[in-house]
């Protein structure tokens, strides 16, 4: 999942120079207790970069530590992962996380001129393992899910999709997670006017030269033989599944 680049907020500035001026590079998250927790390992590429950790009783968020900082040394956190980060990730950490209750997480990266990150929904499965990587470059940087197994002595990473739904948890609770209102036809006829005349006349869409691609189920069957090709392993047909609706909902919009 790709995010935008953008100059850095106030918000983030502060929360960076909060890390920084914290107690522990370790983040003030503590790993869940439970025999059968879940591991998680987050591996960055670019610098200065954070995971934070969200749920219900904590709905501001909890930091796990910072990786490639030039005036801190990375965080040691390890929890024991059957499968080995990447022989070439720049810095990693790994934490337990409590199984069966969905939590959000945010990756962050701050380069003193730019922000850039991505949250995502997730609920751990007991005694799973998953893995958070995210990279960067000039533009874009990317956070990708991916759940960890040993399969036969060897290492599966099988990608998950990312799900940035609502967080009912933490809903209204601050502006992280704001309250959200239903679309109704009003509301809509309503938001519709400020667009119209916010838009300057050149990045109006003319509907007579706009060029609509249609994702007919023909067109998404060679879309997802296009995307198994390569891939080149097997994935479960609950992600071919979900991979179809993801294309068929892009298309529509």
């Amino acid at each position: 999942m790709f995010a935008l680049r953008c100059p850095p907020s106030l918000f983030a500035l502060s929360a960076l120079f909060v890390l920084l001026g914290g107690c522990s590079v370790n983040g003030s998250y503590p790993d869940a207790t439970e025999p059968d927790a879940a591991k998680l390992r987050f591996v960055a590429d670019t610098s200065n970069a954070t995971l934070d950790y969200f749920d219900a009783a904590h709905c501001d968020g909890q930091t796990t530590g910072i990786l490639n900082n030039l005036l801190l040394g990375d965080t040691a956190r390890r929890v024991g992962m059957s499968v080995p980060a990447p022989k070439d990730a720049k810095g990693y950490l790994e934490v337990k996380l409590k199984p069966g209750e969905q939590i959000h997480l945010r990756t962050n990266m701050n380069t003193g001129y730019a922000v850039c990150g991505k949250g995502f929904n997730l609920t751990p499965e007991a005694n799973a393992e998953y893995e958070v990587r995210f990279k960067a470059d000039s533009k874009y940087c990317m956070t990708q899910l991916q759940r960890l197994q040993r399969i036969d002595g060897k290492d599966v990473r099988t990608p998950i999709p990312l799900v940035k739904n609502d967080f009912p948890a933490c809903a209204g609770r601050n502006p992280l997670f704001p309250k959200t209102y239903p679309d109704t036809p009003h509301r809509l006829e309503l938001m519709n006017r400020v667009i119209d005349k916010s838009l300057v006349v050149t990045v109006k869409t003319d509907p007579a030269k706009e060029k609509v691609e249609n994702y007919s189920p023909e067109k998404l069957d060679t879309l997802i033989s296009e995307r198994k090709a390569k891939l080149g392993f097997d994935l479960p047909a609950d992600y071919w599944t979900l991979y179809r609706e993801n294309l068929k909902t892009f298309g529509d919009d």
